[in-house]
C-alpha cells in the first residue's frame, strides 16, 4: 500500500525509473516469497540510510534532547525498503550494496502496482 505523506508535495511521476541493489540472498527471498525485505531503519550498515537530512533535523527539532530521544525510538519502529531514482544504473550503488549481487530496474508505477516484469541485473 502506498500512502502519500501530507508534508511531501513533490509527487514522483509513475514513469520515474528506480533501482534496487541487493545481495543474491535478498533477491532469492524476493523471488521465493514474493515479498520485499524491509530493514529496521536503525539497523542499516550505512548509518546515513534512513536518516533525516540536516534541514529535516531542524524542521523536526531533533537537536533537542527530547527530539533526539523521540527520533531514535521512532527509528526502531520503522522498517524501510530503499530504492534510488536514476535513469541508469550506478557503479557506486553496485559497489556499496550489491557486489556480486542483483539490481532491479523498475518504474514507480510497476512497484506501486506490483506489476512484473521487472528487469533483473546481476553483478
Amino acid at each position: 500500500m502506498i500512502k502519500e505523506h501530507h508534508d511531501l508535495n513533490n509527487k514522483v511521476s509513475d514513469d520515474t525509473i528506480i533501482w534496487k541493489y541487493m545481495t543474491i540472498e535478498k533477491f532469492l527471498f524476493l523471488i521465493q516469497k514474493k515479498k520485499l525485505h524491509f530493514q529496521r531503519s536503525d539497523c542499516f550498515s550505512d548509518k546515513a540510510e534512513g536518516t533525516l537530512s540536516v534541514l529535516d533535523n531542524k524542521l523536526f527539532r531533533v537537536e533537542t534532547d527530547k527530539g533526539k530521544e523521540y527520533y531514535e525510538n521512532d527509528r526502531k519502529r520503522n522498517y524501510l525498503n530503499c530504492w534510488i531514482e536514476s535513469p541508469h544504473e550506478l557503479s557506486l550503488m553496485w559497489d556499496t550494496y550489491a557486489p556480486k549481487g542483483v539490481a532491479i530496474k523498475a518504474t514507480v508505477e510497476s512497484l506501486i502496482g506490483v506489476h512484473l516484469p521487472l528487469s533483473y541485473l546481476f553483478a
